[in-house]
């Protein structure tokens, strides 16, 4: 099984509902009603898990049963922490996990495809 992943920096280039960051899908189909619910479908994880506190933007108020969900996903993610340093993509190939630096479209990665960029 060859699956991408992202390990957590500054949660920047992590896309808090559509990226698998966490492992085992993304949070989008998880938490489907929170992310109808969600005004910045393309929100940053740093967007939304900072440092400084969490941050939500709903289309309307989400009312006392989505906050169960919510308080739910909060909890599941209690232990994610943001950090200074980039965010990291990398490979898991049958349990073993590899950076996926031949992957990220860096200008030699970019030109090795014939892609050249001025």
């Amino acid at each position: 099984m060859n699956v991408l992943r992202m390990k957590v920096g500054d949660g920047r280039s992590i896309r808090f509902w559509k990226d698998n960051w966490r492992g085992g899908g993304v949070l989008k189909d998880k938490y489907g009603r929170l992310f109808h619910l969600e005004v910045d479908k393309n929100c940053s994880l740093a967007d939304r898990l900072s440092s400084e506190g969490r941050h939500w933007s709903w289309v309307h108020d989400i009312g006392s049963r989505n906050t169960g969900i919510l308080l739910e996903m909060l909890t599941e993610l209690g232990d994610v922490t943001i950090s200074s340093g980039g965010d990291t993509w990398y490979r898991v190939v049958n349990g073993e996990t590899r950076l996926a630096t031949d992957r990220l479209p860096t200008r030699q990665n970019l030109s090795r495809r014939g892609l050249e960029i001025e």
